[in-house]
């Protein structure tokens, strides 16, 4: 979802809006950051609707210990999770997986190496060190994509460190999960899908199997 949108779809949006919502996008000084958090918001809404089978504003959300949303009071049950960079925002939806998804800006400025070496697992960074040059940030994009989504998927903020499992870094090669505590599912549970996002970002969908009520411990 491009999050540039004219004036009047962004009134549009707003008007699906919870309080709640309204006053968080009121508290973003910058206009840029007020109108993705708007057009964001209002277009998830729009898309849950259609799964939900009521109206965008009648949806009301819940947050659990670490801030991932879900819908309190579903007919029918999905699990959702959204991501945004610059001025894409990107959502993924499943009934039958506990699902991430991240999406980030390729041109974005960051000391990537450095970054990498902090927080990577030891053979990750080795692998994307391994690399041609020119593919390298490439490969950190999608390293860090692919770690963000495995850790949204499992809706606890930080508790699973991004140095304490491993994922693929290759970032022309099939993304997979290749080591993750047992307690945070079997690596068979485990789903990983690169996003065709244009080239001038980078999106990752991580997921793993789960019956419905497996969300209500994130509540």
């Amino acid at each position: 979802m491009r999050l540039d949108q004219e004036t009047e779809r962004v009134l549009q949006f707003e008007k699906l809006l919870s309080d709640d919502e309204i006053a968080r996008g009121r508290r973003f000084h910058a206009e840029r950051h007020r109108r993705r958090f708007i057009v964001s918001r209002g277009a998830l809404r729009t898309l849950l609707s259609h799964y939900l089978s009521v109206k965008p504003g009648d949806i009301v959300f819940g947050y659990s210990s670490h801030g991932k949303p879900f819908v309190q009071e579903q007919s029918h049950h999905v699990n959702f999770n959204m991501s945004h960079s610059g001025e894409y925002a990107i959502y993924a939806v499943s009934r039958e997986y506990q699902i991430g998804v991240d999406i980030e800006f390729l041109d974005r400025k960051i000391e990537f190496d450095d970054v990498a070496k902090r927080f990577f697992e030891p053979r990750e960074y080795t692998d994307m060190r391994e690399l041609p040059q020119a593919v390298r940030k490439r490969a950190f994009m999608a390293c860090w994509t692919r770690k963000e989504a495995v850790v949204k998927a499992l809706g606890d903020g930080l508790s699973i460190p991004l140095d304490q499992f491993r994922v693929s870094a290759d970032p022309d090669a099939p993304p997979c999960v290749i080591e993750i505590s047992a307690k945070h599912h079997q690596l068979s549970d485990w789903i990983m899908h690169t996003l065709d996002v244009g080239c001038e970002y980078y999106a990752t969908l991580a997921g793993y199997r789960s019956d419905i009520n497996d969300a209500q411990k994130y509540r």
